[in-house]
Formats: structure tokens, sequence, C-alpha cells
């Protein structure tokens, strides 16, 4: 049985996100993930690069800024998401995940938001 007050912990990145809202191929289990994130049955990490991502990739699709808008508000309403500040210290240390993984830095900032 599951612990209630230890709910399980998920670093996402944008695509979960993004597959919602460009309504792409994986919606239903990316809506069912998500909403489990919005009761608060399990904690969601997200960096706030990752939301950058998410809101760029919205406007490289031609969402509205009305649009934009409902989703950022959606994620304050989120019980179990946990939005990561980047510092600069991160974003330095991201660059070294670049060179010793070979990753480009999106990934390499998912990787040192862990």
């Amino acid at each position: 049985m599951k612990d209630a007050a230890n709910p399980d912990i998920y670093l996402i990145d944008s695509s979960v996100f993004l597959e919602v809202e460009l309504r792409q191929t994986n919606i239903e289990a990316c809506k069912k993930f998500l909403k489990m994130a919005a009761r608060g049955e399990i904690i969601a990490v997200i960096s706030d690069f990752e939301v950058d991502s998410i809101i760029l990739a919205m406007q490289r699709n031609k969402k509205s800024w009305k649009e934009t808008r409902r989703f950022l508000i959606s994620l304050l309403r989120y019980k179990g998401l946990e939005i990561y500040k980047l510092t600069m210290a991160d974003k330095l240390k991201a660059t070294k995940h670049m060179q010793t993984f070979g990753l480009d830095l999106e990934d390499s900032l998912v990787l040192q938001s862990a």
C-alpha cells in the first residue's frame, strides 16, 4: 500500500506537458500522469527552464497568449508540482554534463535539476 505522506517523486521534462498542450500521440497517458501530480498523488519536479521551453514550443505551434497564460496558471494549481529554479551554478554544472555525457544543453539542465 502506498504511503500518502511520502508520494513518489518524478523529474519530468517538457515533453510530458507538450503532449497534452499540442494534442500529440501520447496525450492520454500524459494526462493521466499530470492529473496524479495535480491531485498531489505524486510529486513532479520540473525546472523553470523546462517551463520556458514549453512556452516557446507553444508559441512555435501558434498557441495564443490566452492559451499560454492558461497553461501557466494551471501550473500554479498543481498540488504535486515543484518548479525548480535553476541557478547560475546549476547552468555551469550542466555544461560539464554536456562534456562528460555528450548531452545537449536542455538534457544537461534536466540532469542537473535531478
